[in-house]
């Protein structure tokens, strides 16, 4: 009879732990990367372009967000981001806020005036959030579906 209660209670919570409503968890996959060199290409994150600060913001248009109002308690913070080596060329990673379905990224550089703004197009597929369309300063340069990867998005950028 013992062993019946514990089978019975052990399904019941595995019932009541799987319920629709549960707003914990949600996933995504939004970092991107990037690959900025001059005309003659530099490579101008080895020394000439140093981020000073990062700052997200975005919007849902009148919209749900992508998450569904869902938790996403792996967000990175806001001033997030990395500069990786891969074979001899840097790139920086950086990762739009999954909570907005218009995700924003401001990049203010050392001893560079303006900034850049990277935005992106975010839809939820399967409970994960990705990005359809990424542009910087209005001009778009990453689009789902077509050649290249955004973890390698090349940049050519003048200062």
């Amino acid at each position: 009879m013992m062993k019946s209660l514990f089978y019975f209670s052990s399904i019941l919570f595995l019932f009541s732990s799987c319920a629709k409503d549960d707003d914990l968890y949600y996933s995504f996959d939004t970092e991107i990367g990037l690959e900025i060199k001059n005309k003659v290409g530099k490579d101008l994150l080895d020394g000439d372009l140093r981020v000073e600060k990062i700052t997200l913001a975005g919007n849902n248009n009148g919209g749900e967000s992508p998450t569904g109002g869902r938790l996403t308690p792996d967000t990175p913070p806001v001033d997030s981001f990395q500069l990786r080596k891969i074979g001899s060329v840097n790139s920086l990673h950086l990762t739009f806020s999954p909570i907005y379905k218009e995700s924003i990224i401001m990049v203010k550089w050392k001893d560079i005036p303006k900034q850049d703004t990277l935005r992106a197009e975010l839809y939820n597929k399967n409970n994960t959030v990705y990005p359809r369309k990424i542009y910087l300063n209005g001009n778009a340069v990453w689009t789902e579906g077509e050649k290249g990867s955004r973890g390698a998005i090349k940049i050519e950028k003048d200062i």
